[in-house]
């Protein structure tokens, strides 16, 4: 640790920006979304969202609202409440099935606790594991390159939709090398994902 610290005294390492309140960091994140999505996307859409623990909770109702969604925000919780998005507990399943219905709603968007994997109910309560999302989310952005691990569902391969699949190690650094294999190999459009979405 001692000889990375030094090393980068060494180097010109360009100062921190000034301070980013929450607030401006979070305008920043949506305004963000707006641009990469355009205006009002989810226009007539009705989404819940499964809040429970989640840490970006509030962030997620608010980029949803400023993409046009009518947003319900569902479960939100005090304590923490450990959800697996690549394994969905059966209560958890039931529940966000039946809010689907309670609610009259198109999807049901979440996280896990620390807010970096999706979950993801679709209309009739199924709930997407991360890989599928990450299947689709390659479709709709016009890949023709993915790279993903060897645990991702082999849906990638039967679906037909990309000329060009690299199974890799599991780990994001071995998904990012594949992304730039990909690229090299003439993938006009590479991306990745790990089967936890």
């Amino acid at each position: 640790m001692l000889r990375i610290l030094a090393a980068l005294d060494d180097r010109d390492i360009p100062a921190a920006p000034a301070s980013v309140t929450d607030a401006e960091a979070g305008r920043r994140y949506i305004a963000r979304a707006i641009d990469f999505f355009g205006p009002a996307p989810f226009a007539g859409a009705r989404f819940g969202v499964y809040q429970h623990s989640s840490a970006g909770r509030d962030l997620l109702v608010e980029v949803l609202e400023a993409l046009g969604a009518e947003v319900v925000p569902l479960g939100r919780t005090d304590g923490f409440v450990p959800i697996d998005t690549e394994a969905v507990a059966p209560e958890d399943a039931a529940r966000l099935a039946g809010w689907i219905l309670e609610n009259n709603l198109d999807a049901i968007l979440s996280t896990d606790g620390d807010g970096d994997r999706p979950l993801v109910a679709d209309d009739t309560g199924t709930v997407l594991r991360g890989d599928t999302v990450g299947m689709l989310a390659a479709r709709l952005l016009g890949a023709d390159g993915v790279a993903t691990p060897i645990n991702a569902n082999t849906a990638l391969e039967k679906s037909g939709f990309f000329p060009n699949v690299l199974r890799t190690k599991i780990g994001s650094p071995f998904v990012i090398a594949g992304i730039e294999a990909l690229q090299d190999a003439g993938a006009a459009l590479a991306v990745g994902y790990e089967a936890n979405g």
